[in-house]
């Protein structure tokens, strides 16, 4: 995993290079630690910008 960015309420976006690693490897390793995958994943086409610090959620 190249980066990955957390934003409420349960989303996690992830940067990975597909030549090393795969979509169902990422989602197996987090269903066997403590964030399981619940909906299906969506491809981005570009890497969102960082949450701002004074971001209120």
């Amino acid at each position: 995993m190249e980066k990955f960015q957390t934003r409420p309420p349960n989303l996690l976006i992830l940067v990975f290079d597909d030549e090393q690693t795969s979509l169902a490897a990422i989602t197996d390793a987090l269903a066997k630690g403590t964030y399981p995958i619940k909906d299906k994943p969506v491809y981005l086409k570009t890497y969102p910008e960082p949450l701002k610090e004074d971001y209120k959620y």
